[in-house]
């Protein structure tokens, strides 16, 4: 049973993050393999689901939450080697208050070194300066 309800997660999770991508994708012809990729996740998940009993409510990880936030604010593209670490080696994401201060989060990447300089390189480039400095 646990393994039919980690494969269901791993399954509602990448459809969550596939939908994400998509919607904030200015490629349509991209954008619409994100969706058909979102919707494969969804019928994989509806059959894993067969095996539950009974299926849970499903609630994207603090991680997927985090991961899906950064896509809004800096977009697929400028997040695809977060997204290419997070589904190859693995992203941790912790709450701040564990760190003593509850508005943040930490981000552990399980990457290349290489990789996330580039990944914090044009995550840079995307990004707009604060209207507060």
């Amino acid at each position: 049973m646990e393994d039919a309800l980690e494969r269901w997660r791993s399954e509602k999770t990448a459809a969550y993050l596939s939908g994400t991508v998509a919607a904030y994708e200015p490629d349509p012809a991209k954008a619409h393999l994100f969706r058909e990729m979102a919707h494969a996740a969804e019928e994989q998940a509806a059959i894993l689901a067969k095996d539950l009993e009974p299926v849970p409510a499903f609630a994207p990880s603090l991680r997927s939450c985090a991961t899906a936030s950064l896509i809004r604010i800096f977009g697929p593209r400028a997040m695809k080697p977060v997204l290419s670490a997070s589904k190859v080696r693995g992203v941790s994401v912790y709450g701040g208050a564990q760190f003593g201060d509850a508005r943040f989060i930490r981000l552990n990447f399980g990457t290349q070194r290489s990789r996330l300089q580039e990944a914090l390189k044009r995550i840079k480039s995307a990004s707009r300066p604060s209207p507060r400095g």
